[in-house]
């Protein structure tokens, strides 16, 4: 009986947590229902849970991010390489959104990588995308996971911005000091803009064609501890993409994940752990011992695949799957 009450009380958190709730979210035109299906697969009893809740947050999902013409040409059979940190590696977006576009995904993204390099630095292995392999150890490096698959690739989404975002990379530098600070002829690989500009120029000099996706994190407007990373990633990432004229993946426009803390909370996780033999713990708990919209959203307190329920996955498949149309048509 208590795991019946706990299940129902994950139910109603998981409805409340953010926008992207089935019926609040319109289906692309293209993803047709065997798609849609998949969303279901790890908890049929929440994915296909629509009881409304007074406090779901803000908008839905935007009807201006579905392609506007899908009948230009047929993207099938081509193949996008994927490029990212764990969310994307872990997340079932990135197969999602080619699988229902008959479009084939080279999901190279890696855990614990960066975007940025930088040479000077003391650690004997570093996993970052720009690195060369004779720069570094690790096997997530630019001559293994980019330099393969670029010459045959039609579309690259580079899906990076949550690690670089600490503060040895300098996102907040960059946004604190303003866009016209920037340097866009800089490759220096230690800076994220360098960073960028030296892998999107290589990839172009490797393949002039391939066209190139800005990848977008989930959340912008979390404030509490080291969610507000969102917010900077998100100001460098739509700088970058109005600097190249990119599309954007900007998910943090339309998942609606709520800020602060998710009243009546404090017995989420245990009975999260109760119900599906896990083990997370309470982060950034207040007063009251509530945990926020974010930790209900990214147990783990990072990722959105850490949530058993399946309802992060579904909710980021809704979210990416007409903004990645929008871009393949753009």
């Amino acid at each position: 009986m208590k795991q019946s009450i706990g299940f129902l009380f994950l139910s109603i958190m998981l409805i409340s947590v953010c926008a992207c709730n089935e019926e609040d979210v319109s289906k692309s035109e293209i993803a047709g229902p065997e798609i849609a299906e998949t969303d279901t697969t790890k908890s049929d009893t929440i994915a296909t849970d629509t009881t409304k809740s007074d406090t779901i947050a803000t908008d839905t999902i935007k009807s201006d991010t579905t392609a506007s013409d899908t009948s230009r040409f047929d993207p099938s059979g081509m193949k996008v390489l994927w490029l990212g940190t764990s969310i994307p590696a872990g997340c079932e977006y990135p197969q999602y959104v080619c699988q229902a576009l008959n479009m084939e995904c080279v999901n190279k993204s890696v855990g614990a990588s960066y975007l940025c390099f930088d040479k000077d630095s003391t650690y004997e292995i570093c996993r970052a995308l720009t690195a060369r392999k004779t720069e570094t150890k690790d096997y997530a490096n630019y001559d293994n996971l980019v330099a393969p698959f670029i010459a045959d690739a039609d579309y690259v989404v580079v899906d990076h911005g949550y690690n670089d975002g600490e503060n040895i990379y300098g996102l907040r530098e960059i946004v604190d000091k303003g866009r016209d600070a920037i340097d866009w002829n800089s490759e220096d690989r230690s800076d994220f803009i360098g960073a960028f500009n030296y892998l999107y120029n290589r990839m172009k000099e490797s393949n002039p064609d391939v066209k190139v996706i800005v990848g977008g994190y989930f959340q912008n407007n979390c404030t509490i501890s080291y969610t507000n990373r969102g917010y900077y990633i998100s100001v460098v990432l739509e700088w970058i993409a109005d600097h190249y004229n990119l599309p954007i993946l900007d998910a943090w426009n339309y998942v609606g994940l709520k800020d602060g803390y998710a009243p009546d909370s404090q017995d989420y996780i245990q009975d999260l752990n109760d119900t599906y033999g896990t083990d997370f713990t309470k982060k950034w708990v207040n007063e009251k011992g509530e945990i926020t919209y974010f930790q209900i959203f990214c147990p783990d307190a990072v990722h959105p695949f850490s949530d058993p329920t399946g309802h992060s996955d579904s909710c980021l498949n809704k979210a990416m799957l007409p903004l990645f149309e929008k871009a393949i048509y753009q």
